[in-house]
């Protein structure tokens, strides 16, 4: 199977920062009262082989994951949101899918600008 996708591009340096207020509408609020700015949601995903590993790479520019809970984002039961809204397992679970087929998942963020789930899995020989 081959996919065809745009060349990984530099993220950083491409997008505005994010500000840190929920979306509604596609509208962000700004800082001093300025008029809202309009939010583009954006996601890529990219695929490589390096070494005799895949390389899966999910990046998206949405509010980004803060770094006082960045460590914890694998961790059993955690979760950001209320009682009984969420039960914490689905990256724990992912995570641990992945680990039983010899890979790994990490996670790059910047609070208000993105983040990255890179999946590493090993290379099957058939």
């Amino acid at each position: 199977m081959q996919l065809s996708r745009k060349p990984k591009r530099e993220r950083r340096e491409e997008r505005a920062p994010n500000n840190q207020y929920p979306i509604t509408n596609n509208q962000h609020p700004t800082p001093n009262n300025l008029k809202p700015q309009r939010y583009s949601p954006e996601i890529s995903l990219h695929i490589s082989h390096q070494d005799n590993n895949i390389q899966i790479s999910i990046w998206d520019n949405g509010i980004g994951i803060e770094e006082t809970i960045i460590e914890k984002i694998f961790d059993p039961f955690f979760t950001t949101k209320t009682t009984g809204e969420a039960a914490g397992v689905g990256l724990y679970l992912s995570r641990e899918i992945v680990q039983n087929h010899g890979g790994d998942i990490q996670v790059k963020s910047v609070k208000d600008e993105y983040s990255e789930f890179i999946v590493t899995l090993p290379e099957k020989k058939a």
